[in-house]
């Protein structure tokens, strides 16, 4: 499941296809899901899809330690089809995939989910309320991406109502490019009381973006939009909060292969002043210049002034004419994770290789994950003080979601 097929590298893409069984009330939490806490109380929640020719199982488990060889999916809830998690403060939400529906869940005393409500945006015309699409900005406020309608609906995660819509904001891209949300789940950000969100451009082959995107700034208590950044670097479907107050920008990893079919013509990051809400012009990311001739995506900001990156060095493949870009991208071992000084922008290989440019990361009490694809699992790895990578546990299937629920 971790090739290099553009159907699962565009696995959002598929949610109309997606089932799910918690609309039905088949996810059970019961007892069998209990999982006891440590001694301390400390549990952690982590989400991986498990296929197989025919199927594809969602499987949300509850653990007690980030210590172990393997995710033990014994006592995991499985739910049928590519289900998502998402944990905010007390709350544990999954979204539906068999209808634009999410559900919220407690812990009770023993560590075991218990549901408490469910809310469905069936009537907007969603096609998906995976946490791909949206984002919980406070308590009581979440913005569901509606790319159909180009609006947000609004919900309640306190109360699990619905309570209204907000518009996309009116951008212009060049003509044959259609507007399009990067993934919450990599592209939103609160800062300072304000949600950043990309928007971008694409064609209908989604190997083409332009060379401007956008991204908007809106007030999260009033709900107004604030602000539009123009952004000159196509596809910014990632973002990234440093710790230096600046919102870093980029690529997704479908833009080093754009680039390398000779489809676009530019790939870079860049950074936004979350105090003022502007574009920093005088920082731009030109991924050759820092690589010694490689395109990169996915820029993310870790600590201090360290960030990561993905790094294409190429298969090899031949480029010919009108190609498909994911030809490209053939190789077990084309892709390589780096790690970059944001203040300097210097760059330097962490040795781990990876077969394609997309990766999931967290950051769980002080400690920063990283997960990618590995065969048929997902190897986790933890950034050191010293800035390498260890590996740490396998997950099976394709791991998407770490969380600390308590």
């Amino acid at each position: 499941m971790f090739s290099s097929s553009p159907a699962i590298k565009a696995l959002p893409f598929l949610a109309l296809a997606v089932a799910s069984v918690l609309a039905t009330g088949c996810v059970s939490t019961t007892d069998e899901d209990t999982v006891p806490g440590a001694s301390d109380g400390t549990l952690y929640l982590a989400s991986t899809w498990v296929s197989d020719v025919d199927s594809t199982n969602t499987y949300v488990s509850v653990f007690d330690s980030l210590e172990m060889e393997e995710l033990d999916l014994s006592t995991a809830i499985e739910v049928p089809g590519w289900a998502d998690a998402w944990v905010f403060e007390q709350w544990v939400f999954i979204s539906d995939g068999e209808s634009p529906a999410v559900s919220r869940y407690s812990l009770d005393e023993e560590g075991a989910l218990v549901l408490d409500a469910t809310v469905s945006f069936a009537n907007y015309g969603v096609a998906s309320s995976a946490f791909w699409n949206q984002q919980i900005l406070s308590r009581t406020k979440a913005f569901l991406a509606n790319d159909a309608a180009r609006e947000y609906v609004v919900w309640n995660p306190e109360t699990m109502e619905i309570t209204g819509t907000v518009p996309w904001p009116a951008v212009t891209f060049e003509e044959g490019l259609l507007p399009y949300h990067s993934y919450t789940d990599r592209g939103g950000v609160v800062a300072g009381g304000y949600f950043f969100h990309g928007i971008y451009g694409h064609n209908d082959y989604w190997d083409y973006f332009g060379d401007t995107s956008y991204v908007a700034v809106y007030d999260i208590v009033t709900e107004e939009l604030v602000t539009t950044i123009e952004v000159p670097c196509p596809m910014m479907d990632v973002a990234s909060l440093g710790d230096d107050g600046f919102l870093y920008v980029s690529g997704w990893s479908y833009m080093p292969l754009s680039v390398g079919a000779g489809n676009s013509d530019t790939n870079c990051a860049a950074r936004i002043d979350t105090t003022t809400r502007t574009l920093d012009a005088s920082w731009t990311l030109d991924y050759p210049g820092v690589t010694g001739g490689d395109e990169g995506s996915a820029l993310r900001a870790v600590s201090g002034d360290a960030g990561i990156l993905a790094v294409f060095h190429g298969s090899g493949v031949a480029v010919t004419e009108e190609m498909d870009m994911w030809a490209l991208d053939a190789g077990a071992d084309d892709w390589e994770l780096y790690g970059i000084d944001l203040a300097t922008r210097e760059v330097a290989p962490t040795g781990i290789k990876m077969g394609d440019g997309s990766y999931y990361e967290s950051h769980v009490d002080d400690r920063y994950f990283v997960y990618l694809g590995s065969g048929t699992d997902t190897q986790v790895y933890e950034r050191t003080e010293g800035g390498s990578y260890e590996s740490r546990f396998v997950a099976p299937g394709w791991m998407s979601r770490l969380f600390r629920l308590r």
